[in-house]
C-alpha cells in the first residue's frame, strides 16, 4: 500500500513557493529523523538536495541524496524517504501534465528515475533556485527557457545511453580521465596508452558522449568542484589546485561559464545564505 498525493504533508514545512508557466519550484524543509512511508506524487518533479541528508527507497532501489544531489522523480513513482540528523532543504521543479504531454511524444525522458551528484543539469536546477529566490518581471521567461533546457539535457542524457555501447577503449578512456582528472593530460598521449589511433578515440568518445575529452574533462573538473564547494569550507583557490585548474581567476571563469554562477554564489546556495 501506499499514498498518492498531489501536495501535503510529504513536501515537508514549505519555506517558499513560486509559480510560473504551470510549473510549480518549492523550497521545504524537513526535520531530523523524519520519515515517509511508500507514497507517490501526480506529477513529475525534479528534486536538489541543498542541505542535510535523506536516504530514498524507490521500487527494489535506493540512493543516498546528500548536498548537490539531484533526483528526477517520473509521475506516480513510488518511494519512501528517511531524513538523516541534519534532516534536509530542498528544492523542487514540478512539471503538470500539460507539459509532460508535451514532451512525451519526442522522447521518454519523463518517464525514468535519474539521480545526478553535479554536473550541468545540478548547475541548471541551481540557476534556477537562485532565480525564483529574488523574482522579477522577467523571471517568468527565464524559469520557463531552464526548465526546458533542464529537460533537454536529461533527455540528450539518456538518448547518449541508449546507443549501442561505444567500443572498450571509450570506456578505458573515460576511467583514465576520472582517474587522473586534476593532471595535464594530452589526447594523444591517451591513445598511445590505449593502442587506438587518436582519430578513432576522439571519434568514438564524441559519438558515445557528445563532447570531446578536453571539454568531458572541464566538465568532470567542475562537477568535483562543485561537491567540494556543496560540502566542505575548503577555500576556493585551494579547490581549483585540486581539480586541476592553473590558477583561481581560471577556475572561476570556467565555473561561471558552465554553471552560470561563480564559485562564491554557488557556495552561498549550498551553505546557507
Amino acid at each position: 500500500m501506499h499514498e498518492r498525493l498531489s501536495s501535503g504533508r510529504f513536501y515537508g514545512e514549505t519555506l517558499r513557493r513560486y509559480e510560473s508557466a504551470g510549473l510549480t519550484l518549492t523550497e521545504s524543509v524537513y526535520l531530523p529523523g523524519t520519515r515517509l512511508p511508500k507514497h507517490s506524487h501526480t506529477n513529475s518533479y525534479f528534486c536538489l538536495t541543498l542541505r542535510g541528508a535523506y536516504r530514498e527507497v524507490y521500487g527494489s532501489r535506493q540512493r543516498g541524496c546528500n548536498p548537490s544531489t539531484l533526483v528526477f522523480h517520473p509521475a506516480d513513482e513510488i518511494h519512501a524517504n528517511e531524513f538523516l540528523d541534519k534532516g534536509g532543504h530542498l528544492f523542487r521543479l514540478e512539471l503538470p501534465a500539460a507539459w509532460a504531454e508535451r514532451v512525451n511524444p519526442h522522447s521518454s525522458v519523463l518517464r525514468n528515475a535519474a539521480d545526478f551528484t553535479g554536473g550541468p543539469l545540478v548547475s541548471m536546477v541551481t540557476k534556477l533556485y537562485s532565480e525564483c529566490y529574488q523574482p522579477d518581471s522577467v523571471s517568468p521567461l527565464v524559469i520557463e527557457g531552464l526548465a526546458l533546457e533542464i529537460i533537454g539535457e536529461l533527455s540528450r542524457r539518456q538518448t547518449f545511453k541508449r546507443k549501442a555501447g561505444p567500443p572498450r577503449w571509450v570506456n578505458q578512456a573515460e576511467e583514465f580521465l576520472h582517474a587522473h582528472f586534476a593532471e595535464k593530460l594530452n589526447p594523444t598521449a591517451i591513445s598511445l596508452l590505449l593502442d587506438v589511433h587518436p582519430v578513432h578515440l576522439a571519434r568514438g568518445f564524441r559519438q558515445a558522449h557528445g563532447c570531446t575529452m578536453g571539454e568531458y574533462l572541464r566538465q568532470l573538473r567542475i562537477e568535483i568542484a562543485s561537491r567540494y564547494l556543496a560540502s566542505s569550507d575548503t577555500p576556493i583557490a585551494e579547490i581549483s589546485t585540486l581539480v586541476g585548474f592553473a590558477d583561481q581567476s581560471h577556475f572561476s571563469r570556467n565555473f561561471k561559464r558552465l554553471t552560470r554562477m561563480t564559485p562564491a554564489q554557488y557556495r552561498a546556495i549550498f551553505c546557507g545564505r
